[in-house]
C-alpha cells in the first residue's frame, strides 16, 4: 500500500475517532438525538469547509507554479537566443537552475 494511502486511512480513522469522542459526550451530557445530529452536520461543514480551502490554496500554489515555470521557460529561450546556444532541453523542474545558470553565464560574457 502506498504512503499517501495509508495516510487517507489513518485522516479516516482519526475523524471517525474524534467522532465517537464527540458522541460519547453528547451522550454523556444528555444532549438529544436530533441535536447530536444537528451538531455532527456542524462538524461536517467545518470539516468540508477546512478542505474546500486547503484545496483553493494549493490550486492557487499550482496556478502560481505554473505561471513561474512559463515565465522561466521564456527567459531561458530569450537567454539562449543572446547567448547562441541551443535551448535546453531539461525537465521542468530544472528549468530555474538553468536560467540561473545562463543568467550567470551572461553576466560573465559582458
Amino acid at each position: 500500500m502506498r504512503r499517501s494511502e495509508v495516510l487517507a486511512e489513518e485522516s479516516i480513522v482519526c475523524l471517525q475517532k474524534a467522532l465517537n469522542h464527540l458522541r460519547e459526550i453528547w451522550e454523556l451530557i444528555g444532549i438529544p438525538e436530533d441535536q447530536r445530529l444537528q451538531r455532527t452536520e456542524v462538524v461536517k461543514k467545518h470539516i468540508k469547509e477546512l478542505l474546500d480551502m486547503m484545496i483553493a490554496e494549493e490550486e492557487s500554489l499550482k496556478e502560481r507554479l505554473i505561471k513561474s515555470i512559463s515565465v522561466c521557460q521564456k527567459e531561458l529561450n530569450t537567454l539562449c537566443s543572446e547567448l547562441h546556444v541551443e535551448p535546453f532541453q531539461e525537465f521542468t523542474w530544472n528549468l530555474i537552475t538553468v536560467v540561473r545558470c545562463l543568467i550567470q553565464e551572461e553576466g560573465e560574457t559582458t
